[in-house]
Protein backbone atom coordinates (compact mmCIF):
# COMPACT_ATOMS: atom_id res chain seq x y z
CA UNK A 1 0.00 0.00 0.00
CA UNK A 2 1.05 3.24 -1.00
CA UNK A 3 0.02 6.29 0.69
CA UNK A 4 -0.01 8.35 -2.51
CA UNK A 5 -1.33 5.57 -4.31
CA UNK A 6 -3.62 3.35 -1.56
CA UNK A 7 -5.45 0.52 -2.70
CA UNK A 8 -9.19 1.32 -2.36
CA UNK A 9 -12.55 -0.56 -2.70
CA UNK A 10 -15.56 0.65 -2.69
CA UNK A 11 -18.41 -0.83 -1.03
CA UNK A 12 -21.35 0.02 -3.36
CA UNK A 13 -19.55 1.05 -6.36
CA UNK A 14 -22.70 0.73 -9.04
CA UNK A 15 -24.36 2.93 -6.65
CA UNK A 16 -24.98 6.71 -7.95
CA UNK A 17 -22.22 8.10 -5.06
CA UNK A 18 -20.18 4.74 -5.45
CA UNK A 19 -19.86 5.56 -9.04
CA UNK A 20 -18.69 8.92 -8.59
CA UNK A 21 -16.37 7.98 -6.42
CA UNK A 22 -14.45 5.53 -8.83
CA UNK A 23 -15.41 8.09 -11.78
CA UNK A 24 -13.21 10.70 -9.99
CA UNK A 25 -10.33 8.70 -8.20
CA UNK A 26 -9.48 7.21 -11.88
CA UNK A 27 -5.74 7.82 -12.20
CA UNK A 28 -5.19 8.89 -8.18
CA UNK A 29 -5.19 5.69 -6.85
CA UNK A 30 -3.38 1.78 -6.99
CA UNK A 31 -5.80 -1.22 -6.99
CA UNK A 32 -9.43 0.01 -7.43
CA UNK A 33 -11.35 -2.65 -6.24
CA UNK A 34 -15.36 -2.65 -6.05
CA UNK A 35 -18.12 -4.77 -4.58
CA UNK A 36 -21.98 -4.28 -5.07
CA UNK A 37 -25.06 -7.04 -5.77
CA UNK A 38 -24.90 -7.23 -9.02
CA UNK A 39 -22.81 -9.80 -11.35
CA UNK A 40 -21.26 -7.09 -13.04
CA UNK A 41 -19.88 -3.71 -12.35
CA UNK A 42 -21.91 -0.53 -14.43
CA UNK A 43 -20.69 0.55 -17.67
CA UNK A 44 -19.23 4.07 -16.65
CA UNK A 45 -17.10 2.24 -14.06
CA UNK A 46 -13.45 1.27 -14.57
CA UNK A 47 -12.03 -1.00 -11.82
CA UNK A 48 -9.10 -3.10 -11.25
CA UNK A 49 -11.18 -5.54 -9.58
CA UNK A 50 -15.32 -6.47 -9.57
CA UNK A 51 -16.54 -8.55 -6.62
CA UNK A 52 -19.98 -9.37 -6.97
CA UNK A 53 -21.28 -10.56 -3.28
CA UNK A 54 -23.53 -9.46 -0.65
CA UNK A 55 -22.27 -7.09 2.60
CA UNK A 56 -24.90 -8.80 5.20
CA UNK A 57 -23.19 -12.00 4.41
CA UNK A 58 -20.13 -11.84 2.82
CA UNK A 59 -18.07 -14.27 1.38
CA UNK A 60 -14.43 -14.98 1.18
CA UNK A 61 -13.87 -12.66 -2.07
CA UNK A 62 -15.41 -9.53 -0.49
CA UNK A 63 -13.13 -10.29 2.89
CA UNK A 64 -10.29 -10.11 0.66
CA UNK A 65 -11.82 -6.96 -1.20
CA UNK A 66 -11.58 -5.26 1.37
CA UNK A 67 -8.95 -6.97 3.33
CA UNK A 68 -6.14 -5.93 0.95
CA UNK A 69 -7.75 -1.91 0.75
CA UNK A 70 -6.11 0.56 2.41
CA UNK A 71 -9.20 2.84 2.13
CA UNK A 72 -12.68 1.61 2.14
CA UNK A 73 -15.22 3.78 1.06
CA UNK A 74 -18.87 2.81 2.33
CA UNK A 75 -21.52 3.88 -0.45
CA UNK A 76 -24.20 1.59 0.16
CA UNK A 77 -27.73 2.83 1.74
CA UNK A 78 -27.43 4.02 5.03
CA UNK A 79 -29.51 0.93 6.76
CA UNK A 80 -26.92 -1.35 5.29
CA UNK A 81 -23.86 0.51 6.41
CA UNK A 82 -25.18 0.90 9.78
CA UNK A 83 -26.62 -2.54 10.18
CA UNK A 84 -22.77 -4.20 8.93
CA UNK A 85 -19.97 -1.66 10.74
CA UNK A 86 -19.26 -3.61 13.20
CA UNK A 87 -18.21 -6.76 10.68
CA UNK A 88 -16.98 -4.42 7.78
CA UNK A 89 -14.48 -3.25 10.81
CA UNK A 90 -13.39 -6.36 11.40
CA UNK A 91 -12.52 -6.80 7.93
CA UNK A 92 -10.49 -3.88 7.45
CA UNK A 93 -6.34 -4.62 7.41
CA UNK A 94 -4.43 -3.11 10.26
CA UNK A 95 -4.54 0.72 9.85
CA UNK A 96 -6.81 1.27 6.85
CA UNK A 97 -9.93 3.52 7.10
CA UNK A 98 -13.98 3.00 6.66
CA UNK A 99 -15.19 5.97 4.96
CA UNK A 100 -18.63 5.99 5.31
CA UNK A 101 -21.28 7.90 3.46
CA UNK A 102 -24.34 9.20 5.28
CA UNK A 103 -26.37 11.86 6.00
CA UNK A 104 -26.92 11.04 9.55
CA UNK A 105 -23.84 10.70 11.61
CA UNK A 106 -24.36 11.22 15.39
CA UNK A 107 -26.38 7.52 16.10
CA UNK A 108 -23.67 5.72 13.60
CA UNK A 109 -20.94 7.51 15.85
CA UNK A 110 -22.58 6.57 18.89
CA UNK A 111 -21.66 3.00 17.55
CA UNK A 112 -18.58 3.42 16.60
CA UNK A 113 -17.47 4.70 19.84
CA UNK A 114 -19.11 1.71 21.61
CA UNK A 115 -17.28 -0.46 18.92
CA UNK A 116 -13.71 0.97 19.91
CA UNK A 117 -13.00 2.34 16.78
CA UNK A 118 -13.11 6.08 15.81
CA UNK A 119 -9.65 6.38 15.01
CA UNK A 120 -10.60 3.86 11.94
CA UNK A 121 -13.55 5.78 10.71
CA UNK A 122 -14.07 9.04 9.03
CA UNK A 123 -17.92 10.27 7.98
CA UNK A 124 -18.55 12.19 5.00
CA UNK A 125 -21.54 13.92 3.92
CA UNK A 126 -21.07 14.73 0.30
CA UNK A 127 -23.98 17.96 -0.42
CA UNK A 128 -24.44 17.78 -3.75
CA UNK A 129 -25.97 14.97 -6.52
CA UNK A 130 -23.61 12.47 -7.74
CA UNK A 131 -24.17 13.55 -11.04
CA UNK A 132 -21.84 16.45 -10.51
CA UNK A 133 -18.60 16.45 -9.86
CA UNK A 134 -16.67 17.76 -7.13
CA UNK A 135 -15.29 20.97 -8.06
CA UNK A 136 -17.09 23.96 -6.23
CA UNK A 137 -18.94 21.50 -4.41
CA UNK A 138 -18.90 21.25 -0.26
CA UNK A 139 -18.82 18.17 1.56
CA UNK A 140 -19.06 17.62 5.72
CA UNK A 141 -16.36 15.44 6.91
CA UNK A 142 -16.91 14.05 10.21
CA UNK A 143 -14.25 12.61 12.86
CA UNK A 144 -10.98 13.74 9.99
CA UNK A 145 -9.16 15.18 12.84
CA UNK A 146 -9.09 11.17 14.80
CA UNK A 147 -8.10 8.90 11.91
CA UNK A 148 -4.73 8.61 10.40
CA UNK A 149 -5.43 8.71 6.53
CA UNK A 150 -8.34 11.39 6.65
CA UNK A 151 -6.35 14.21 5.70
CA UNK A 152 -4.58 12.34 2.66
CA UNK A 153 -8.19 11.40 1.34
CA UNK A 154 -9.60 14.82 1.97
CA UNK A 155 -6.94 16.56 0.50
CA UNK A 156 -8.00 14.12 -2.60
CA UNK A 157 -11.66 15.63 -2.33
CA UNK A 158 -10.10 19.05 -2.40
CA UNK A 159 -7.95 18.78 -5.38
CA UNK A 160 -10.70 17.94 -7.17
CA UNK A 161 -12.12 21.19 -6.35
CA UNK A 162 -14.59 20.35 -3.17
CA UNK A 163 -14.83 22.38 -0.21
CA UNK A 164 -14.66 20.42 2.56
CA UNK A 165 -16.07 21.43 6.05
CA UNK A 166 -14.94 19.36 9.21
CA UNK A 167 -17.84 19.31 12.08
CA UNK A 168 -18.61 16.63 14.79
CA UNK A 169 -20.90 14.49 14.48
CA UNK A 170 -23.48 16.39 16.66
CA UNK A 171 -22.48 19.59 14.84
CA UNK A 172 -23.37 18.07 11.17
CA UNK A 173 -26.76 16.41 12.36
CA UNK A 174 -28.12 19.85 14.02
CA UNK A 175 -26.91 21.83 11.03
CA UNK A 176 -28.14 19.34 8.59
CA UNK A 177 -31.47 19.88 9.94
CA UNK A 178 -31.52 23.27 9.26
CA UNK A 179 -30.02 23.10 5.88
CA UNK A 180 -31.85 19.67 4.68
CA UNK A 181 -34.52 18.78 6.82
CA UNK A 182 -35.90 22.38 6.99
CA UNK A 183 -35.16 23.51 3.75
CA UNK A 184 -36.84 20.44 2.43
CA UNK A 185 -39.80 20.78 4.48
CA UNK A 186 -40.67 24.17 3.33
CA UNK A 187 -40.42 23.57 -0.25
CA UNK A 188 -42.59 20.06 0.57
CA UNK A 189 -45.13 22.30 2.54
CA UNK A 190 -45.25 24.44 -0.61
CA UNK A 191 -45.93 22.10 -2.55
CA UNK A 192 -48.97 20.67 -0.76
CA UNK A 193 -50.03 24.13 -0.20
CA UNK A 194 -50.17 24.86 -4.19
CA UNK A 195 -52.59 21.03 -4.19
CA UNK A 196 -55.25 22.73 -1.78
CA UNK A 197 -54.97 25.90 -3.52
CA UNK A 198 -56.29 24.59 -6.45
CA UNK A 199 -53.16 25.83 -8.62
CA UNK A 200 -52.36 25.23 -12.18
CA UNK A 201 -49.09 24.85 -12.63
CA UNK A 202 -49.12 25.98 -16.71
CA UNK A 203 -50.59 29.15 -15.51
CA UNK A 204 -48.00 29.56 -12.54
CA UNK A 205 -45.46 29.03 -15.07
CA UNK A 206 -46.51 31.73 -17.53
CA UNK A 207 -48.00 34.14 -14.69
CA UNK A 208 -45.72 34.01 -11.78
CA UNK A 209 -43.25 35.70 -9.80
CA UNK A 210 -38.95 34.81 -10.19
CA UNK A 211 -39.36 33.82 -6.48
CA UNK A 212 -42.61 31.43 -7.45
CA UNK A 213 -40.59 29.98 -10.39
CA UNK A 214 -37.33 29.75 -8.17
CA UNK A 215 -39.66 27.33 -5.53
CA UNK A 216 -41.71 25.63 -8.46
CA UNK A 217 -38.08 24.60 -9.73
CA UNK A 218 -36.64 23.52 -6.37
CA UNK A 219 -40.05 21.59 -6.27
CA UNK A 220 -39.52 19.79 -9.31
CA UNK A 221 -36.01 18.79 -8.76
CA UNK A 222 -36.61 17.31 -5.34
CA UNK A 223 -39.85 15.55 -7.41
CA UNK A 224 -37.44 13.71 -9.92
CA UNK A 225 -35.38 12.21 -7.16
CA UNK A 226 -36.60 9.96 -4.80
CA UNK A 227 -39.58 10.04 -1.76
CA UNK A 228 -37.17 8.04 -0.16
CA UNK A 229 -34.15 10.20 0.09
CA UNK A 230 -35.62 12.74 1.61
CA UNK A 231 -37.84 10.55 3.74
CA UNK A 232 -34.57 9.09 5.04
CA UNK A 233 -33.13 12.35 6.35
CA UNK A 234 -37.04 13.97 7.25
CA UNK A 235 -37.14 10.23 9.49
CA UNK A 236 -33.46 9.58 10.52
CA UNK A 237 -32.16 13.09 11.35
CA UNK A 238 -32.30 12.92 15.75
CA UNK A 239 -32.96 16.85 15.09
CA UNK A 240 -35.71 16.70 12.44
CA UNK A 241 -38.80 16.63 14.76
CA UNK A 242 -37.65 20.15 16.00
CA UNK A 243 -36.73 22.08 12.82
CA UNK A 244 -39.93 21.15 11.60
CA UNK A 245 -41.56 22.17 14.66
CA UNK A 246 -39.57 25.70 14.27
CA UNK A 247 -40.92 25.89 10.56
CA UNK A 248 -44.58 25.37 12.06
CA UNK A 249 -44.70 27.93 14.70
CA UNK A 250 -42.68 30.19 12.20
CA UNK A 251 -45.54 29.60 9.84
CA UNK A 252 -48.48 30.24 13.18
CA UNK A 253 -46.42 32.99 13.88
CA UNK A 254 -47.00 34.81 10.19
CA UNK A 255 -50.84 34.15 9.93
CA UNK A 256 -50.92 36.12 13.63
CA UNK A 257 -48.97 38.74 12.61
CA UNK A 258 -50.94 39.34 9.00
CA UNK A 259 -54.07 39.16 11.14
CA UNK A 260 -52.77 41.77 13.15
CA UNK A 261 -51.51 44.19 11.06
CA UNK A 262 -48.94 45.56 9.23
CA UNK A 263 -46.73 46.57 12.61
CA UNK A 264 -47.27 43.28 13.65
CA UNK A 265 -46.21 42.10 10.27
CA UNK A 266 -42.68 44.26 10.20
CA UNK A 267 -41.36 42.90 13.46
CA UNK A 268 -42.31 39.63 12.21
CA UNK A 269 -40.25 40.07 9.10
CA UNK A 270 -38.01 41.96 10.81
CA UNK A 271 -37.43 38.24 13.29
CA UNK A 272 -37.42 36.33 9.96
CA UNK A 273 -34.44 37.84 8.06
CA UNK A 274 -32.28 38.28 11.46
CA UNK A 275 -30.44 34.97 10.78
CA UNK A 276 -28.42 36.46 7.64
CA UNK A 277 -28.00 39.71 9.20
CA UNK A 278 -24.24 39.41 8.53
CA UNK A 279 -24.27 38.09 4.65
CA UNK A 280 -27.70 39.70 4.06
CA UNK A 281 -25.98 41.74 1.33
CA UNK A 282 -23.99 38.63 -0.16
CA UNK A 283 -26.71 36.85 -0.50
CA UNK A 284 -29.17 39.70 -1.94
CA UNK A 285 -26.61 39.88 -5.14
CA UNK A 286 -26.42 35.80 -5.16
CA UNK A 287 -30.20 35.74 -6.03
CA UNK A 288 -30.12 38.43 -8.26
CA UNK A 289 -27.68 36.82 -10.12
CA UNK A 290 -29.77 33.64 -10.28
CA UNK A 291 -32.95 35.49 -11.25
CA UNK A 292 -30.99 36.88 -13.94
CA UNK A 293 -30.05 33.84 -15.25
CA UNK A 294 -33.07 32.33 -14.89
CA UNK A 295 -35.87 31.65 -17.69
CA UNK A 296 -38.21 33.98 -18.20
CA UNK A 297 -42.03 33.58 -18.60
CA UNK A 298 -43.61 33.66 -22.07
CA UNK A 299 -45.56 37.35 -22.57
CA UNK A 300 -47.97 35.60 -25.48
CA UNK A 301 -51.01 34.64 -23.88
CA UNK A 302 -52.21 31.28 -25.05
CA UNK A 303 -48.51 30.06 -26.22
CA UNK A 304 -46.40 27.66 -24.46
CA UNK A 305 -43.12 29.10 -23.18
CA UNK A 306 -40.22 28.65 -25.19
CA UNK A 307 -38.40 28.43 -21.69
CA UNK A 308 -40.55 25.47 -20.18
CA UNK A 309 -40.73 22.32 -21.52
CA UNK A 310 -44.05 20.21 -22.45
CA UNK A 311 -46.01 18.67 -20.06
CA UNK A 312 -44.57 15.62 -18.10
CA UNK A 313 -45.43 12.47 -16.20
CA UNK A 314 -46.20 13.00 -13.22
CA UNK A 315 -43.96 11.01 -10.39
CA UNK A 316 -46.90 9.27 -8.99
CA UNK A 317 -47.73 8.20 -12.75
CA UNK A 318 -44.37 6.65 -13.00
CA UNK A 319 -43.83 2.88 -12.62
CA UNK A 320 -42.17 2.18 -9.08
CA UNK A 321 -39.35 0.06 -10.62
CA UNK A 322 -37.86 3.27 -12.47
CA UNK A 323 -37.62 4.99 -8.96
CA UNK A 324 -34.78 3.28 -7.24
CA UNK A 325 -35.05 3.91 -2.99
CA UNK A 326 -31.67 3.58 -3.14
CA UNK A 327 -29.50 7.01 -1.90
CA UNK A 328 -28.87 8.45 -5.08
CA UNK A 329 -28.01 12.25 -3.65
CA UNK A 330 -26.46 13.58 -0.74
CA UNK A 331 -27.59 16.80 -2.30
CA UNK A 332 -31.12 16.69 -0.81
Amino acid sequence: MSADRPAITILGVNGAFGARMARSFTDQHGPLRGVDLAARAAADVTLSEYVAGDLSAPDDAVRAAIGAAEWVLACMPEPVTEACVAELLDMLAPGAMLVAFLSVHGPFFERVRALGAESRVLGLNPLFAPSLDFAGQAVVAINGERVVHASAFLDRLRALGAHVEPMSAAQHDRHMAAVQVATHAAVLAFGHSLAALDYDVSTGLHASTPPHRTLLALLGRMASGSAAVYGEIQCTNPFAQEARAALSQSLAALATSAAQGERAFEDFFADAVRSIAPRRAHLAQQCAALFAAAPRTAAAPGHPAPDHPPAEQSPAETPSADRPKERTSHEP
